[in-house]
Parts: structure tokens; sequence; C-alpha cells
């Protein structure tokens, strides 16, 4: 017998083997009567008969063997392959560690950008106000984006972090939003780039 068979070719084999021991053992019964009364050809019939259920029997007996050498191998390299598929996602996850440790200090950085752009466009705000009023003109604060424009982007951080992507694209950018908060103070090219960001 091959050492190459597998677990599945050998299980076929024992049970072919099976079922040619059970038609055996029905044609072994069937000619059983025949032979005690001295049929020659009967007894000759059952002694073929039982030599056949012997080999397959001494057949059967390695199959079982080559079948438990089969099964533990293939057990064995399963779990080779299995160790390597573990090993290799271990080294995966390995990497995607430091990446991501990587990726924090980037957030880390960002967030004192933004931290420091919140700042800016609040001081921004009061700074306008100041001189507005200064100026004999105190801005009026209904007019949305005069105040707390800095929340606009707090609300996209929020929106985006809360999987809902797809209504950014429905809100108006920023700088937009500021233009139009501050017109009267904007000379046409300032304007016209706002226009122009705002279609790209």
């Amino acid at each position: 017998m091959s050492t190459q068979s597998t677990v599945e070719q050998i299980e076929q084999k024992i049970s072919a083997a099976r079922e040619r021991l059970r038609t055996l053992d029905c044609e072994a019964k069937e000619l059983s009567l025949p032979a005690v009364s001295g049929d020659g050809e009967a007894v000759a019939a059952v002694a073929r008969v039982n030599a056949s259920i012997r080999q397959v029997t001494a057949d059967l007996a390695l199959l079982n063997n080559a079948y438990l050498f089969a099964a533990r191998e293939e057990a064995e390299a399963r779990a080779e392959v299995e160790a390597v598929r573990r090993r290799d996602q271990m080294a995966i996850a390995k990497r995607l560690a430091v990446d991501i440790v990587g990726l924090g200090t980037q957030a880390d950085e960002y967030f004192s950008l933004i931290k420091a752009l919140l700042s800016d466009l609040a001081d921004a705000e009061r700074k306008i106000g100041d001189a507005l009023r200064a100026a004999g003109e105190p801005p009026n604060a209904a007019i949305i984006g005069r105040r707390g424009l800095g929340g606009f982007l707090i609300e996209r951080l929020v929106t985006m972090q809360n999987g809902r992507d797809l209504f950014l694209s429905e809100q108006r950018p920023i700088a937009v939003i500021a233009a139009a908060a501050w017109d009267g103070l904007l000379d046409s090219d300032t304007k016209a780039e706002c226009r122009d960001g705002a279609r790209r």
C-alpha cells in the first residue's frame, strides 16, 4: 500500500473491504448447508470463500493501521499549517502595532494643530468684533459664522467619527461659511477664491 494514500482514499478502501467481507459472509452462509451435506463443489467453494475472508480481514487490519497513520500525519500537517498561519498573523499584528503607534503620534500632532486652530478662530472672531465695535459698526452676532466657527470643525469631526461621512458632502465648507458671515469685509478676489474652493 502506498504511504501517500490520503485518509479519504483509505476510508474508501476500508468501506469497500467491509462490503466485500459482508458479501463473503453471505456466500459462506449459503454454502454451509450444501458443504456439510457432502457436496464436493460446495466444500471447495467454502474453502475459497474462507480464504478470501481471511485475506480481506488481513487487508482490513492493514488498512486500519494505515488509516491511523495517515490520519495522524494529516493532523500533524494541519497543525503545522495552522501554526505557520498563526505565526504569520502574529507577525502582521506586531507590524500593525508599530504602525498604529506611529498613527497615534500623528493623531497627537494633528490634535495639537486643531487645538491651536480652534484657538486662532476664536481669537480672530473676537478681534474682528473688537475692531468693528471700535469702528462704530458693532457686528450682528446672530449671523451664522460670526461666532463659534470652530464649532463647525468639531461638528464635522464628530460626524465623521460617527460613521456619517455621507452627510459631510451636504455641509458647506467652513471657509464659505466664514466668507458669507463677513461678506461685507471681503474684497472681490477673496470672495472668488472662496467660491472656487467650494466648487472643488
